[in-house]
């Protein structure tokens, strides 16, 4: 498996907290949750049990996003208004599903190590072939 499943158009954020079987990720722009098309697939970054791919430093990973949420500051700041003229930060709940390895494509569903704070979060595509791993 080569890193062709990291897609910077599919790019989504930045892990930003690591814990047991969890990872929490931060999102640079609310509009990297926009729906969009790229090769004619449609994405719609942060559903729930939606897929994603992190880049690790040997390795990859699978996740599902768990949970979407604003930071609380900005919380208070949401409005009709503020969704059109602002720029929001949301914040990502994943759990890892397993890992793979980028060289040979093959993976694991035990989890012995984890991606580190600043890895890279993808949506995952349809046709991508980490998506049978799960």
């Amino acid at each position: 498996m080569n890193n062709s499943i990291f897609h910077q158009q599919l790019f989504l954020g930045f892990v930003n907290k690591v814990t047991t079987g969890v990872v929490n990720v931060h999102v640079p722009s609310s509009k990297y949750l926009n729906k969009f098309f790229y090769y004619g697939e449609e994405f719609h970054g942060g559903l729930i049990n939606s897929f994603v791919v992190i880049e690790g430093e040997n390795v990859g990973f699978i996740g599902r996003v768990l949970s979407t949420e604003l930071p609380e500051k900005e919380r208070l700041d949401i409005s009709t208004e503020a969704l059109k003229e602002k720029d929001f930060h949301p914040l990502l709940k994943i759990e890892i599903l397993s890992k793979f390895e980028y060289f040979d494509g093959s993976f694991q569903k035990s989890i012995s190590e984890y991606p580190n704070v600043g890895a890279k979060v993808y949506i995952a595509r349809k046709n991508d072939d980490v998506n049978y791993f799960v």
